[in-house]
């Protein structure tokens, strides 16, 4: 994969490299390549005389990288340059040089320590070799509400039967992947752990793409269309293929691939509202989409924004309040605009999970299909529903202790103990009643929680019907 051989007589053969297995053009490729600011890994379009060419990013051996337009081999356009001293600068090149206005960036991963400067250069020598003439401080921008509707994408085997049971809503911060294509293991993989990573179509597959963003932890993968005359979402629906994944450019890990989180699209001329990542968003999809689509909505948050909520519990879904944008009661439509809610609408409540304490009764030790020693033990009762559907479970003392065991460990949650141990006076009415409330309020603490209540953990405790699960997905 070099820049090719030299045969008899000097004359280059096997200019342009063999194409990139997934790539989406016969011109997308991946090569050694060298430019004014010296050699590197290239991904990306290239020339018929194997020049870089068009979109690509590429990473130098010293560990720079940059991502953007080339043309003839070298930095030519607008375009991401970023320096392993985390600085980073967003600016127009020529032959290689910066030149014009543009932003850098210093501590661009944090944006408590992150500093924007407004940036001039004058075209005069390569980005690392020379100062910009000017270089003036700038506030960090404000990030504004957005709405953004979205269309989640299908995933299957190639060939198969696809699905969107991948779906489902997520909340975090938005970062763009590097190479914004994500046609390899991402430069910024560390940044883009349990984050909302975006990407840009393009280049290569959507199996490549996710492969890339899922190794490196991320949370969902929104993928940015790259016509800005595409106003509506159309059919054929993008379908991420699962199971083998080619290039043998890529590690083991990244050869192979199940589809474990959402992935979404959205289209060119929506890709302002996202702020060039660092916000925090929410992303939502409608319990009834048109038939054969998943439609949803990406909410990007403003300034103000709560981490926790007020039990303590690290946020997870936007309350009612995040979504209130006038004095009316809204909800977020299809089409992600915002809809006021008549009187009739509010007048039914939304579906709520609730528990109330049954009866208590004990169960000989003989009963059980295992021995074990010991006198009766109790068996406390609880009514479980979720709007009309109705069950009932049965648990003893130690399924608690095992429970709370498990969701402290993997979760630190919740904060509520369950009541003391006793060895003596379990039949006691009184302490009856006592241990029947405490089980009572433990189970309800942890069914307001949506991180336990999405949790295989206590679903499988509270005997959840399937009905129940699935709406607690789609919703």
């Amino acid at each position: 994969e070099g820049g090719g051989r030299r045969e008899e007589g000097g004359r280059e053969a096997d200019k342009m490299p063999i194409v990139v297995p997934g790539a989406c053009t016969p011109l997308y490729r991946r090569k050694r390549v060298s430019t004014r600011r010296g050699s590197g890994q290239y991904w990306g379009d290239m020339n018929e005389e194997g020049e870089a060419h068009g979109w690509g990013a590429i990473r130098w051996d010293d560990g720079d990288d940059y991502d953007g337009v080339f043309k003839h081999g070298e930095l030519n356009g607008r375009g991401t340059y970023t320096r392993q001293s985390k600085s980073q600068f967003l600016i127009e090149f020529e032959e290689g040089k910066p030149v014009g206005k543009g932003e850098m960036y210093e501590n661009f991963n944090s944006k408590k320590e992150m500093i924007v400067y407004d940036v001039e250069f004058d075209g005069s020598g390569m980005l690392e070799d020379c100062a910009p003439t000017v270089k003036q401080r700038k506030r960090l921008p404000d990030y504004k509400e957005a709405m953004i509707p979205v269309c989640g994408m299908l995933s299957g085997p190639s060939g198969g039967p696809s699905s969107y049971d991948h779906i489902h809503p997520v909340s975090g911060e938005l970062i763009w992947a590097r190479p914004s294509r994500a046609d390899y293991v991402l430069f910024n993989a560390e940044d883009c752990r349990g984050k909302i990573v975006l990407v840009r179509r393009g280049g290569t597959d959507f199996t490549r793409k996710l492969s890339a963003v899922q190794a490196a932890g991320a949370i969902c993968m929104v993928v940015v269309g790259f016509n800005p005359d595409e106003k509506k979402y159309q059919r054929p629906i993008c379908c991420v293929h699962t199971g083998a994944v080619g290039g043998d450019d890529l590690p083991p890990e990244l050869r192979s691939l199940e589809c474990n989180i959402p992935v979404i699209y959205i289209l060119k001329c929506l890709e302002p509202a996202l702020q060039n990542g660092g916000c925090t968003a929410f992303i939502h999809f409608d319990a009834k989409s048109p038939p054969g689509w998943k439609s949803g909505a990406l909410y990007v948050q403003g300034e103000t924004k709560k981490l926790r909520n007020p039990e303590g519990e690290a946020i997870a879904q936007w309350s009612d309040a995040d979504l209130n944008f006038t004095d009316e009661k809204a909800m977020i439509g299809s089409n992600g605009q915002v809809v006021l809610l008549s009187a009739k609408d509010r007048s039914g409540p939304p579906k709520v999970l609730n528990c109330e304490p049954l009866n208590t009764h004990f169960k000989s030790r003989r009963d059980c299909k295992i021995g074990i020693l010991g006198g009766d033990f109790a068996l406390y009762e609880f009514r479980m529903s979720f709007g009309d559907v109705t069950w009932m479970i049965s648990k003893r003392y130690s399924e608690f202790d095992a429970l709370d065991n498990v969701l402290n460990t993997k979760y630190g949650l919740p904060p509520v103990g369950l009541p003391p141990k006793q060895w003596f006076g379990l039949r006691d009415p009184n302490v009856i009643q006592s241990r029947h409330d405490g089980f009572n309020l433990y189970l309800n603490d942890c069914i307001k929680r949506p991180v336990l209540v999405l949790s295989p953990e206590l679903q499988s405790f509270c005997e959840m019907p399937e009905e129940v699960i699935n709406s607690f997905k789609k919703n």
